[in-house]
């Protein structure tokens, strides 16, 4: 019996080649783009469980707060670590990472290289996160101060092959280190990213002692490995006594509180709090709405067009009763001929898939090998969800039709039936009001993204050329050389040097100054070291005061600039009135000079903070900034080149101009524009395959409708008119649901920027005349096409 049902159902899809492509077709995109998007989501959730211990593995991370301030920092102090382990027994491993860049060269006289991906780590690194090593021993490899370990990519950059193993390197053009091992290049699924690995104890050796002993500075990351009988939150519990008796004292007598906390290392790369999360898990969330939303539009589309295809059934229903077929055959029939094309369409859509993907990753900068494609629970979730289709789309008109009485049925009365057109109507306005939503969203989300792009900063980004030159020795050495020599460039305006600039980010420095009622407000604030002339080079304002003093080489000036946020939050009325007001920083008194302007110097994605600049002394320098004139950039970049080959020939030269690097910042947001975009596309595309379905089965059972109408005088423009007004009501419908619906989720979502545009009416008026014009264009040529049929064909039988 199940075999004739498949018969049957497989010549039906052969005979009616375009029902069965518009059906098919529209399913399969649906599909198709929801599987893509299911493969990013499932890239993002398998973060770091690709190491053996992932589930017993906590980052420790610290909250600072304070009566006006909360600071979540995923980085620790550099003593804390050996001081938890002499603490708790029950700690099976604790370890480090420090993230720096370092410069690499082979011994042998090679090309340097600038390694940004080098971290230092504990020698114990391996115990906790797991490597396929291509070469050497990983209980052994970090244990030499001089090692360093490689990623295959990085041994065959260097010498050319992966068997590295005891071949030297010079780092920072200063400490020659042996090739301890080589790592298989690390899967990208993981939060931390390295290509060079160096023991911790070369850093103890070669770096800043405040690292190692500093309690009260947050600046390495911190893991632990507890057993699996150790509950987190236990641990926690005397983490927070361990603070108490130690570093607590200390920070309660600058009136703030410090919380030590456990995040489970599955979970930092979505749902950490820090470290950059919330932009991914916002993407996230937006692609699985998209996907969701795709998948309810195909589905619906693949289930109003089975139903409505099923009513021209009517009278085979009714002659197969009369003969005695039994109501569970007819139901088994409808079931079989929807579930064998919903999988004929799961094919389709895994091989668009599969097809799709290379785009897909570029859209996305996100690798997914096809191999996920063949993942048995993505497989078994596409089976899943076909079969769910099908049995939809197939199960009312076989119930329905099913139970009917041979009689009525071969009057053709279900054809005609308010549940029959109230079920399709229904699901048509449900299509139309994803797809409005979707419009509106696109819109939204584009209009924000220009935007950020096109808002003020509040200092100059334009033709700004900025060099991290990484506080290299030599170059701090030769600056006042090397900036006379950029200045004297013809296509350079200005040059300044500086431990900071915007959008690089900023230490955090313990702070003490005085509000304006005379009360002492001590607490982290974010920090820049600058040079004289720093505001005049970035054309920020100065409010009130002066700016600093050009003093000699290795001195520093006793003063602080603060910008006008820092002014309103120490309750000053002006800004001259914060001129002259004491201050202490890093373990140096002194006054407060001058009040800048406020200036974007992190994203639009966090309001402007109190900032303090301070001067900085040569060995803090670590970026030139240079304002380039137009005309000449690319002969200015070409002598910059040759400059810094000359004085810098052991520093590889690494530049970026500032209005591209603040562009990145909103690369997830104009990722997630994208997909939105290609998502409301497809979603209007697969409405539309339906919707013109729909128009012509509506069409073909108005027909002599029509005819007569024509006879009588009606018309093409009456009743093109009168077979669109349907579709007119239903996505007008649509659009009054979805746009408050867009209108208070979207509100939700501008929220999560500090800046943000204000929500008006014309991305959703937009939204809902592009629906109604498409759904008009779909169904007037159907109507077109019938009205200007000869009325003598649909009525010649008559």
């Amino acid at each position: 019996m199940w075999t004739n049902y498949w018969r049957v159902a497989w010549r039906r899809l052969r005979r009616e080649k375009g029902y069965a492509l518009l059906n098919i077709g529209g399913l399969a995109l649906g599909l198709g783009c929801a599987l893509l998007l299911a493969l990013y989501l499932h890239d993002d959730l398998r973060h770091d469980q690709h190491f053996a211990q992932a589930d017993r593995t906590y980052r420790i991370v610290s909250d600072l707060t304070s009566a006006h301030q909360h600071a979540a920092q995923w980085r620790t102090p550099g003593p804390m670590a050996p001081a938890l382990q002499n603490e708790f027994p029950e700690i099976e491993q604790i370890v480090r990472y420090y993230d720096t860049a370092v410069i690499v060269a082979p011994t042998d006289g090679g090309t340097p290289y600038r390694e940004a991906n080098a971290a230092y780590v504990d020698a114990a690194w391996f115990e906790v996160f797991d490597h396929a090593f291509l070469h050497g021993d990983p209980a052994t490899a970090l244990t030499a101060p001089d090692g360093v370990v490689l990623t295959e990519t990085l041994a065959r950059k260097y010498f050319g092959t992966d068997a590295a193993v005891g071949r030297t390197v010079l780092l920072d053009a200063a400490h020659p280190a042996t090739v301890t091992g080589v790592l298989a290049d690390p899967p990208p699924q993981a939060h931390l990213t390295y290509d060079l690995l160096l023991p911790m104890a070369l850093l103890e050796r070669t770096g800043p002692s405040w690292i190692f002993e500093d309690i009260g500075s947050s600046i390495v990351a911190t893991y632990v490995l507890l057993p699996h009988d150790v509950s987190p939150a236990a641990f926690e519990e005397k983490l927070a006594a361990f603070v108490a008796r130690t570093v607590g004292p200390m920070w309660a007598a600058s009136d703030m509180t410090i919380t030590l906390s456990l995040e489970k290392l599955p979970e930092i790369h979505l749902f950490s709090d820090r470290s950059g999360a919330a932009p991914r898990r916002r993407n996230a969330i937006l692609f699985a709405v998209i996907a969701a939303f795709l998948l309810g539009i195909a589905s619906i589309n693949f289930i109003n067009l089975t139903t409505a295809r099923a009513t021209e059934r009517a009278r085979e229903v009714g002659v197969r009763k009369a003969v005695g077929a039994r109501r569970s055959a007819l139901v088994g029939q409808f079931l079989v001929e929807a579930i064998l094309t919903a999988f004929a369409a799961m094919v389709v859509a895994w091989l668009l898939a599969y097809l799709w993907l290379p785009g897909f990753e570029a859209l996305a900068q996100k690798t997914l090998p096809r191999t996920l494609l063949f993942t048995p629970l993505l497989l078994l979730a596409l089976i899943g969800a076909a079969l769910g289709i099908g049995l939809l789309a197939g199960l009312y008109p076989a119930l329905v039709l099913a139970r009917f009485e041979p009689v009525r049925v071969l009057k053709g009365t279900f054809r005609h039936s308010a549940e029959g057109v109230w079920l399709r109507r229904g699901l048509v306005v449900t299509q139309f009001t994803l797809s409005v939503g979707l419009i509106v969203a696109t819109l939204v989300v584009f209009a924000q993204l220009d935007y950020l792009q096109q808002k003020s900063l509040g200092f100059a980004d334009e033709q700004m050329l900025v060099v991290d030159f990484g506080r290299d020795a030599q170059v701090q050495q030769h600056m006042a050389a090397l900036q006379a020599e950029l200045a004297a460039l013809p296509g350079v305006r200005q040059v300044t040097a500086a431990a900071n600039v915007p959008g690089y980010g900023a230490p955090h420095a313990y702070t003490v100054l005085e509000t304006a009622e005379g009360d002492e407000l001590s607490e982290n604030y974010p920090t820049y070291m600058v040079r004289t002339g720093f505001l005049d080079h970035f054309d920020i304002e100065l409010l009130a005061g002066r700016d600093f003093q050009e003093i000699g080489p290795d001195a520093v000036e006793s003063a602080m600039l603060i910008n006008a946020s820092m002014a309103q939050r120490l309750g000053f009325a002006q800004p001259a009135d914060a001129v002259g007001q004491p201050f202490f920083q890093w373990g140096t008194q002194g006054e407060i000079v001058g009040v800048v302007a406020d200036f974007h110097f992190a994203s639009l994605h966090q309001p402007i903070a109190p900032l303090t600049l301070r001067p900085a002394l040569p060995r803090f320098l670590r970026y030139l900034a240079l304002r380039l004139d137009g005309p000449q950039v690319a002969s200015t970049m070409a002598a910059l080149t040759q400059i810094w080959q000359q004085r810098a020939p052991h520093y590889p030269l690494r530049y970026e101009f500032l209005d591209q690097h603040f562009d990145a910042l909103y690369r997830s947001e104009q990722r997630a524009g994208q997909v939105f975009g290609w998502g409301a596309l497809l979603a209007i595309g697969i409405a539309c395959l339906g919707l013109f379905g729909l128009a012509a089965f509506t069409t073909a059972q108005r027909t002599k409708e029509i005819g007569v109408r024509k006879v009588l005088g009606a018309t093409v423009p009456s009743l093109v008119a009168l077979l669109a007004r349907d579709v007119t009501w239903l996505v007008l419908t649509a659009g009054l649901v979805a746009l408050p619906v867009a209108y208070l989720l979207l509100g939700r979502w501008l929220e999560t920027f500090a800046y943000h545009i204000d929500l008006h009416a014309g991305p959703f008026l937009l939204a809902a005349g592009a629906a109604l014009l498409i759904a008009w264009v779909t169904v007037g040529y159907q109507a077109l096409r019938a009205a200007r049929r000869n009325p003598v064909e649909a009525l010649r039988y008559e």
